[in-house]
């Protein structure tokens, strides 16, 4: 993937040093109306790709051509990293417009890491791609989800049968989840008793805000599932026998806002569901934001 995104690149600029050449001469060569309009036309196309301003343009026009491409690619690496700052305005923009805010707390963590949202745009399916913005203790999971329109990749706590509560989760007791969320988000144990792809309802759930003091590396990720739309897609992958990664791809059908008492939404289902949830508003516990998808293939 990182080799054919270099070969695009590196056709793009050649393929940018001849519009540059092009419009230059049209410039120098030419009294045709038609020929500098087309001229223009194509530097204003230049300005926008790069999203440069006419200073900076000539500034390029005046670079020796070895040089040219180290600025191009400046330019080109700025845009991305705007239009990263944009995108995450803007989802926070959405999160808070979909759910109130609580009085601001000195001791509690809001803020989403800075460092993913440089996965923006990728549709790309492959783990190792989602993983490399992630913490190196945090490489060996078994399982993972990721909402690729939030730019969301987390790992996922499983609780197994030697766990010391685990028959307490699968009675319905009342568990302190707190250590399964200091490192991971958490698979409620009694939706674990199918795969994926099964018929089910499989419910993870992880924190949109915590405790400054408290530990845990992903204390605000679960903010994103609140900016989910309809049809956006949730993949889980999880390890299978062969130590082999497989992708369940699962569509949203419902993203909505719920009483923390409603506890519905872990009940078992007939259908191959998945359910996310998180606690509303940010800095508080009143509600929880709930997202249901549905299964829709594996690969």
């Amino acid at each position: 993937m990182k080799l054919k995104f270099k070969i695009i690149i590196v056709t793009f600029l050649i393929f940018l040093n001849f519009w540059f050449i092009d419009s230059l001469n049209s410039y120098k060569n030419t009294k045709s109306d038609k020929k500098i309009e087309s001229s223009i036309e194509i530097i204003n196309k230049i300005k926008k790709i790069l999203d440069i301003n006419n200073k900076e343009l000539l500034g390029i026009l005046k670079l020796d051509k070895k040089f040219r491409k180290e600025k191009l690619n400046y330019y080109l690496k700025r845009k991305k990293e705007r239009i990263r700052k944009k995108l995450s305005k803007d989802i926070l923009k959405k999160i808070y417009s979909r759910v109130e805010r609580a009085k601001p707390h000195p001791n509690i963590y809001t803020k989403f890491e800075k460092d993913r949202f440089r996965l923006a745009w990728s549709s790309e399916t492959d783990l190792s791609y989602w993983l490399q913005v992630l913490d190196k203790r945090d490489l060996s999971g078994d399982k993972y989800i990721v909402l690729p329109a939030e730019w969301l990749v987390i790992p996922v706590n499983s609780v197994g049968e030697s766990d010391k509560n685990y028959h307490g989760f699968i009675n319905w007791r009342e568990v302190d989840v707190s250590p399964y969320l200091e490192t991971w988000v958490l698979e409620i144990p009694w939706t674990s008793a199918n795969w994926f792809w099964e018929v089910w309802n499989k419910v993870i759930v992880g924190h949109s805000s915590y405790w400054l003091d408290k530990p845990g590396r992903y204390k605000t990720d679960f903010q994103s599932i609140i900016a989910t739309d309809i049809w956006d897609e949730v993949w889980v992958y999880e390890k299978n026998k062969d130590w082999v990664f497989k992708r369940y791809v699962y569509k949203i059908k419902k993203s909505y806002n719920t009483s923390f008492s409603d506890i519905s939404v872990l009940k078992p289902s007939e259908k191959k569901l998945l359910t996310l949830f998180t606690c509303t508003p940010i800095w508080w516990i009143k509600g929880r934001w709930i997202v249901r998808a549905e299964f829709e293939k594996m690969d």
